[in-house]
């Protein structure tokens, strides 16, 4: 029997009736699907952009057969779904750059009617319209939609989450119980930092459970035991692999965020300090007026996705000062979830003023961005192959000092030649082995593991190095790494007769390297 208020009313605390428009919510998720898909063709030409190095460990690791991914996994340090995603993806559409970005465009384009379904409720068809145009639009989520790694998959499933953790804790639609347990476990396998949004989300539930008055407190305590330890327990068998990644892998290549990082999360997420101060403003405007005068399941809803979001960005920030650094700005993504469904509601919240706001924000954000030269020039590793390839013959050596660019690499120069590093040789040029790997980054000696090998070569074999041009060398690893190109390319051209050399214009990445091809001399 449903509860009522005085004279048959509903109670207070009800949700909203609004009457159902299921044709209309699909015809605007439709409608921002394609949208999404537009602005994703505008960026088509770049669609078969090379590779970064990122993207190579991506293909590096899904090439390997489906069964050996998640062992493999132990040495780069992530979580397995999405590699054995692109696995399946490419058995069936191949491996180059176009086929491997298409997946990720995919993934973008299912996240917007997915940011429209999460607040569609209980915010209404305006708020999810809204938050749909938010994703859609945004450069900064447009930009991994071109990049083949686990980001767009982190937003989609983040979004989904999102909205279902509503409906089942905020609007108690039970049904949605056990979608959430799915999804957060689906998240947790995507991505290490879905363990913040899993605390964030469970901060939010225990405010529910504190303060939410009016709930069904027990039947409240039950489904959220069902729906958080059924993640846990779905994502229980990964766990020895996590904690063996935790005490050996992490991210060396990250450095400790400044107190300045998290000011500047929301200038990352849109795209500029000018439209987050337009957001900020009318978006929090018409947020303050839900918790002023919305009914009870909006206020609630608010509050907890606003929460969700937080706890998420500050946890993964705190653990990033008080542990290993985990911080890096594409993993904000996940954040972008929750804040595109609460911005899609204040805006909502203050009608063609919220409309025009977005309109503003897209003006000032866009401007062409991502631009084609940012999409195409990840990576010049595809360009120094291209050039000097034609004359590396196989056997030859190719040696790097920055290890997490041999999977890129033999991307592009295939299994004909060896690969080093001043790890020693590379025994699997597709994966990138992090484990203890600035330990023994800092351990390696250029006489220790390349001498030998340089003895054993014939005259006239080639040798191709591969040096780093970082922008900036702000990590112990990316310091440790320009330490070692500077001794050893001074040591390669000392024993070595320089042949060719590609060198690229400037420095504008982690991902932008230099080539040298190396001939043995004739002994006398």
């Amino acid at each position: 029997m449903v509860a009522t208020g005085p004279h048959g009313a509903a109670p207070a605390w009800a949700p909203p009736a609004a009457p159902r428009r299921p044709f209309q919510a699909l015809l605007a998720a439709a409608a921002l699907a394609a949208l999404a898909v537009g602005v994703g063709a505008v960026r088509a030409h770049a669609l078969g952009a090379p590779l970064w190095m990122d993207e190579g460990i991506s293909i590096g690791i899904a090439s390997h057969p489906l069964r050996a991914i998640p062992s493999l996994l132990r040495q780069d340090g992530s979580p397995p779904l999405y590699y054995l995603t692109l696995h399946a993806w490419t058995a069936v559409f191949g491996s180059t750059p176009t086929a491997l970005h298409v997946l990720s465009l995919a993934f973008f384009a299912l996240a917007v009617p997915a940011a429209v379904w999460a607040a569609w409720r209980p915010f209404g068809p305006a708020a999810g319209a809204l938050a749909g145009a938010l994703i859609a639009l945004d450069p900064f989520t447009v930009y991994y939609a071109n990049d083949a790694r686990m980001y767009t998959l982190v937003l989609l499933l983040a979004l989904l989450a999102t909205g279902s953790f509503v409906r089942a804790f905020v609007l108690r639609r039970r049904a949605h119980v056990g979608v959430f347990a799915v999804l957060l476990a689906a998240l947790l396998y995507t991505h290490n930092w879905a363990l913040f949004f899993a605390a964030g989300s469970g901060v939010a539930y225990a405010g529910l459970l504190a303060f939410g008055r009016g709930l069904d407190r027990r039947g409240l305590l039950r489904d959220g035991a069902l729906a958080f330890g059924g993640a846990a327990l779905a994502f229980a068998p990964w766990l020895p692999t996590l904690a063996f990644q935790a005490a050996h892998t992490g991210a060396p290549w990250s450095s400790e965020p400044s107190q300045r990082a998290l000011p500047r999360t929301l200038t990352h997420i849109w795209s500029g300090v000018l439209p987050e101060t337009v957001i900020l403003l009318v978006a929090g405007a018409g947020a303050i007026e839900i918790l002023r005068r919305a009914r009870r399941p909006q206020r609630r809803a608010v509050l907890a996705v606003l929460a969700l979001g937080a706890l998420t960005l500050v946890l993964g920030f705190t653990w990033s000062q008080v542990s290993s650094p985990a911080w890096a700005v594409r993993y904000l993504i996940i954040v972008a979830a929750p804040l595109a469904v609460v911005a899609g509601a204040g805006l909502a919240r203050t009608g063609l003023l919220g409309v025009a706001a977005l309109a503003v924000v897209v003006a000032l954000s866009w401007r062409g961005h991502p631009s084609y030269a940012v999409l195409a020039n990840k990576s010049n590793v595809a360009q120094i192959a291209g050039a000097l390839a034609p004359s590396l013959p196989a056997g030859s050596l190719v040696v790097t000092t920055q290890p997490e660019q041999v999977p890129a690499l033999r991307y592009y120069l295939g299994p004909r030649v060896r690969y080093v590093t001043p790890l020693g040789i590379v025994p699997d040029p597709q994966v990138m082995d992090w484990r203890d790997a600035l330990t023994r980054l800092r351990a390696a000696r250029f006489g220790t593991v390349m001498s030998p090998l340089l003895r054993r070569l014939r005259a006239g074999q080639r040798v191709l190095f591969v040096g780093p041009r970082f922008a900036n060398a702000g990590s112990a690893w990316s310091r440790r790494i320009m330490a070692d190109t500077r001794v050893w390319r001074r040591a390669l051209r000392r024993r070595l007769r320089v042949v060719a050399a590609s060198t690229p214009a400037e420095a504008n990445s982690m991902s932008t390297v230099a080539g040298l091809l190396l001939a043995v001399r004739r002994r006398p």
